[in-house]
């Protein structure tokens, strides 16, 4: 991954695993990964951001209920410097940056979340309407959602499970009914290298990248594959991230490419996206730098490169 060059690289989650996300877990869990050579070589040099997901934040699958839920979110604090941490009347890791012409929202998909069949969410209200207003007002070529779960896993603490996904049908809803276009994610959790093409309604489409996991098995791809997977990739091996290249308004093909790597065999897919895959026309887009986004796991950490 320092080979790559990239100019931003993402930690999307369970980075350390710990067993309940207690404060002295997580410390112990990033001091461990600080000391290991590859990781300080690759932050010391390339711009560095990170969520959590349920093992950095507490136990398997939990939501905000979790019993040690502040002291995981004061430890993450701790270890990354990310450009703010959800506002000043709503606690969470939640913000949002851009380098170039890519917009990034990393979102906060456990602190606020319930798994409750009377009030069930991800994000909750305020980062939800957070969510939305910026996205509409972004004039960005590019939106990038950073989350922790897949958009497309039917499992219960991520999108499209049973408390979640008309939470994020709603979001959907909104990026259609506002055109809003260029909108991708990308995402961990799943230990392998999946990529959803999820229908939002009039023959648009969001795709969501997941790039494998850096320290934990991996697992293989599903033997009933849902109509929306069009990639999966995961043996029993470890150490794998994942590459995607943004593409100014002035390249009119293609707009985005996404690569996925092993350690073991190197580059084992490429997936490349057209504008009219985005939505993006040419009317609302201003030419910018060439930049070079590393999704990348453990599970995700994703990075990016500015080249004018």
């Amino acid at each position: 991954m320092y080979r790559q060059n990239a100019d931003a690289v993402f930690f999307l989650g369970d980075f350390p695993y710990t067993i309940s996300g207690s404060r002295e877990q997580i410390q112990n869990g990033h001091k461990e990964l600080r000391s290991i050579i590859g990781f300080t070589d690759l932050t010391a040099s390339t711009p560095t951001y990170g969520i959590y997901d349920d093992h950095d934040f507490g136990t398997n699958d939990c939501d905000g209920g979790n019993k040690n839920a502040d002291e995981a979110l004061e430890a993450f604090k701790e270890y990354w410097p990310n450009p703010s941490y959800g506002l000043k009347n709503d606690k969470g890791i939640y913000s949002s940056f851009v380098t170039g012409n890519v917009a990034f929202f990393l979102l906060d998909g456990r602190y606020h979340s319930r798994q409750t069949a009377e009030k069930p969410t991800m994000l909750g209200n305020i980062q939800y309407n957070w969510l939305c207003k910026n996205l509409k007002q972004s004039k960005c070529r590019y939106k990038v959602l950073v989350s922790g779960t897949p958009f497309a896993r039917e499992k219960n603490d991520c999108w499209a499970g049973i408390y979640f996904i008309n939470e994020r049908n709603k979001l959907f809803k909104f990026i259609l009914d506002n055109n809003i276009t260029g909108v991708i994610g990308i995402s961990g959790d799943v230990h392998r290298c999946d990529i959803h093409k999820i229908p939002i309604g009039d023959n648009h489409y969001f795709y969501d990248f997941t790039a494998g996991a850096l320290s934990r098995i991996h697992r293989t791809p599903p033997e009933q594959k849902p109509p929306t997977l069009i990639y999966s990739y995961g043996y029993p091996e470890r150490n794998m991230f994942a590459e995607i290249d943004f593409y100014p308004a002035t390249n009119k093909d293609p707009a985005i490419v996404f690569r996925s790597f092993s350690a073991k065999t190197g580059m084992t897919y490429e997936y490349i996206i057209s504008p009219e895959d985005l939505g993006i026309t040419q009317k609302r887009e201003k030419a910018s730098g060439h930049i070079q986004l590393q999704s990348f796991p453990d599970k995700n950490k994703p990075s990016l490169k500015n080249s004018r």
